[in-house]
């Protein structure tokens, strides 16, 4: 079940292209646990290292200097060293030239290797780190036993007080769910004044264990029992081991999935920030698009404005002509009306694509305006010799103008007076004209004010908001972030497989 949850978070973080960091290394080459040491120099890591390698207290020469040699002890039916993990010497056979070799490696500051028969190394590998609270730059040994550790032995003198930095170092353990054993060393050496034998020593350091935090056990260990004490040790790391390493990988399994998962957050993060940024620069961009837009379309209208006049002064004076000649006919006069619409609409489909204009039906003209048409001044001529003592020169002569009510109180005038039918039928044209022409001119200025109405409308219509919840919707949609989504939701179901 544990190698299955491992190759399934290998699966995922493989899927999303992240590197395996080194405690997913760990996981997938882990063979046996990893049984960590540490302790100030001199707490009596040195005893468990000599019992482990069947010294005669030959293993290396305490110093009051700490050193930053790391050893890292493997199962090997040959005692012998490496600098490399690979073309490994044996030991001198001599004691005395044993002693000088491992006080050397001792002071060599590099990483050692060695190769031993003793049975415990079947199971696991120790790795002693050098006076791990001695020295200023021991975060690259906390990271590797953070990486590596299944176990952690801490050695302390029992007559110490606990520091505060080894307080924390506990701490740190406890929350990366790194199990540890405590052991109690030098527990030979009395006081009498402090009431501290062989008999009350054992309570004295029960009751002090109590401040070391979640160890899994805590031992005491003596240098003249060494062998017998640092036996119960071995005993107890062979019986568990398995338990041990279990609930290690099931840790380690936890924490694995907890970084990649806080990995994954962090670089989604990352690139909703890139998102943003897009977002940003996409509204400035539009916002620009907008305002050229805007200024376009107003300096366009403007132009339409000009040409709807113009072509509107050009109809009604060809349409003046044409009715004052009395020249053309209704279809030809429907052409000028229609041809300053299409002209009218040509504008506004180059121009304004945006609005459907639809051309309006010509009021209907009847021909006889085009039969027997006499010109206005013929028929003021006409009234003026009916009724020359009834108004002065100054109102008889409106030239040329086509007041509708003028040319009603004419028709009336004609009546009174009963003028030739001619006469009457030439006024009744007259008001047909004017009325015609009345229509007309209603239409377009009807029709146009609704133009200009519908261009300020749709100007304004153009001038949108950017939608950026959807611009940023769609390109978190087109990015990788859902596919890390996906890598986070089946990270956190590795619990669930059995």
């Amino acid at each position: 079940m544990l190698r299955k949850k491992i190759s399934t978070i290998v699966e995922i973080v493989d899927s999303i292209n992240f590197e395996h960091n080194k405690l997913l290394e760990n996981l997938e080459n882990d063979n046996k646990f990893t049984v960590f040491l540490t302790g100030k120099s001199g707490s009596g890591k040195t005893m468990l290292i000599n019992a482990i390698l069947n010294l005669n207290e030959e293993f290396y020469v305490s110093s009051k200097v700490s050193t930053l040699t790391q050893f890292r002890v493997y199962y090997g039916n040959k005692f012998e060293y490496s600098f490399s993990n690979s073309s490994y010497q044996e030991f001198p056979d001599d004691i005395e030239e044993r002693k000088q070799k491992l006080r050397e490696l001792n002071n060599s500051n590099k990483i050692v290797y060695i190769h031993n028969s003793d049975s415990i190394l079947k199971y696991m590998d120790i790795i002693d780190i050098p006076g791990f609270f001695d020295f200023r730059n021991k975060n690259e040994y906390l990271n590797e036993l953070f990486i590596e550790a299944d176990i952690v032995l801490f050695f302390k003198p029992y007559n110490e007080m606990i520091t505060p930095e080894e307080k924390q170092f506990l701490n740190s353990l406890t929350e990366k769910n790194i199990q540890y054993c405590v052991l109690f060393t030098k527990t030979d050496i009395t006081n009498r004044v402090e009431g501290l034998n062989q008999k009350t020593i054992p309570d004295f350091v029960k009751n002090h264990s109590k401040s070391y935090g979640e160890y899994l056990e805590y031992f005491l260990i003596s240098a003249k029992k060494y062998r017998e004490t640092i036996g119960e040790l071995k005993k107890y790391l062979i019986s568990n081991y398995l338990d041990i390493s279990n609930n290690s990988i099931t840790n380690k399994i936890e924490r694995v999935k907890r970084q990649y998962i806080d990995s994954i957050n962090d670089f989604i993060k990352t690139l909703l920030n890139k998102i943003n940024v897009e977002v940003e620069r996409e509204k400035d961009i539009f916002d620009k698009n907008q305002i050229e837009i805007q200024i376009k379309m107003m300096e366009q209208k403007e132009i339409l404005e000009i040409n709807i006049t113009d072509n509107k002064n050009n109809l009604f004076k060809n349409i003046n002509r044409m009715l004052n000649s009395n020249r053309g006919n209704v279809d030809e006069l429907q052409n000028l009306w229609i041809g300053f619409w299409e002209k009218i609409k040509g504008y506004l489909e180059s121009d304004f694509s945006i609005l459907n204009f639809h051309i309006p039906d010509l009021p209907y003209i009847d021909k006889e305006i085009f039969e027997e048409m006499m010109n206005l001044e013929d028929l003021l001529k006409l009234i003026d010799s009916n009724n020359s003592n009834d108004e002065d020169d100054g109102k008889k002569k409106k030239k040329k103008n086509d007041d509708e009510d003028f040319l009603s109180k004419a028709i009336e005038f004609i009546k009174k007076k009963k003028i030739s039918g001619k006469g009457i039928k030439s006024v009744e044209i007259y008001l047909k004209r004017a009325s015609l022409q009345k229509q007309m001119n209603e239409i377009t200025n009807t029709k146009l004010k609704i133009i200009a109405t519908t261009i300020s409308d749709s100007t304004q219509e153009q001038r949108t908001e950017f939608d950026e919840e959807s611009f940023k919707k769609i390109r978190i949609k087109e990015s990788e972030i859902p596919k890390l989504e996906k890598a986070i939701v089946n990270l956190e179901k590795i619990d669930a497989i059995r």
